[in-house]
């Protein structure tokens, strides 16, 4: 039987070291680089010229490799001229085969235009969490279904830079329903989006047969809030033409677990319909933590609302009158028919 020779057998071990040490430190190298890229803060120019187009010119590039390790991109857009060109190359990147984010959870974007968050979410379809900021709107129109493909989202966060009209959601022929939300959502902001219809139903007319078809469109466009039910943070940031089967149909239904809502622009319309509709969606709120009033006028189904959540104490943390003469509210009974700039109350379980 051949031995191996001393001298030989120690070099062996060595060389199998060496291949051990080296190993740990390309592992150690491979661990780093994606730690270093789960986390990308960068300019939208940028983001597209150096991570996205070397992809699409070269799919074996770098760049592909290290996307794999993204788990959150924050993005900050500015007001660049080459905004066509720009819409061009990312078009083009979006149709690239194997071009996804597989592990991307979080998108946070800051004065991106609307289109262009569209063509980015379609390349992360896992993502969970997304906050917008700032949106740019070319058209002054969104629709909301164009983010139900996303199955995993349970935080969506739109703030639009400039007022923006919410259209009606598309509709899927096959089902024959209306394309909705993802139903995981937990946490759902809209802010400076308002409904066309609102300038009808503030008003008032004599038409009750185009009343009742533009209030079952109306109910329509809300419908898939219904399906939300997992929701615990709701911001609403314009309600004013809401009427109460809007309440009632559509947001109700998904207050059942609720801890934090915010309801902004709401004047006070003398309809009794419309008091008690919100008093049972108030008085429904039976998990609620936090309610916030935003340019909101408080009528009598509001305050009524406040005291029908059965085990919860309300207290009044803080408030501001529209009219600065007014003295400041003490009492939840002082907001009573006023319009509030900003209203917050806190609730404690009873005794």
């Amino acid at each position: 039987m051949n031995r191996i020779p001393p001298t030989e057998n120690r070099a062996a071990k060595s060389t199998d070291r060496d291949n051990a040490a080296s190993k740990r430190k390309v592992s150690a190298k491979s661990i780093r680089a994606s730690r270093d890229w789960r986390q990308v803060r960068e300019e939208w120019e940028n983001f597209i010229d150096d991570a996205l187009c070397p992809i699409h010119r070269n799919p074996a590039h770098i760049a592909r490799t290290r996307l794999d390790h993204i788990r959150t991109i924050r993005i900050h857009g500015r007001n660049s001229r080459r905004i066509t060109q720009l819409r061009a190359k990312l078009s083009l990147c979006t149709q690239s085969r194997g071009l996804v984010f597989k592990n991307l959870t979080q998108l946070s974007l800051h004065n991106i235009h609307l289109h262009d968050l569209g063509e980015l979410i379609a390349l992360a379809p896992s993502i969970e969490i997304l906050q917008a900021r700032k949106i740019r709107c070319d058209s002054n129109k969104v629709m909301l279904s164009m983010f139900s493909g996303l199955k995993r989202l349970r935080v969506l966060d739109l703030r639009f830079k400039e007022p923006c009209e919410h259209m009606d959601n598309a509709f899927n022929m096959s089902s024959r329903r209306r394309i909705g939300l993802p139903m995981n959502l937990e946490a759902i902001r809209l802010s400076n989006v308002y409904d066309p219809e609102e300038t009808y139903f503030v008003q008032p007319n004599n038409n009750p047969l185009r009343s009742r078809w533009m209030e079952d469109a109306f109910v329509e466009k809300y419908q898939p809030f219904t399906q939300l039910t997992r929701l615990k943070t709701l911001y609403l940031g314009r309600c004013n033409g809401f009427t109460a089967r809007v309440w009632r149909e559509c947001i109700m239904p998904c207050l059942k677990n609720l801890t934090h809502v915010t309801l902004a622009g709401w004047l006070d319309k003398a309809n009794n319909d419309l008091d008690v509709a919100l008093r049972e969606t108030i008085g429904h709120m039976q998990t609620i933590e936090q309610l916030d009033f935003v340019d909101f006028v408080c009528g009598d189904g509001i305050i009524q609302g406040i005291h029908d959540i059965h085990h919860r104490t309300p207290i009044l943390v803080k408030a501001k009158f529209a009219n600065p003469n007014l003295p400041k509210p003490i009492t939840i009974a002082d907001l009573l028919n006023q319009h509030v700039m900003f209203c917050r109350l806190k609730f404690a379980n009873k005794a």
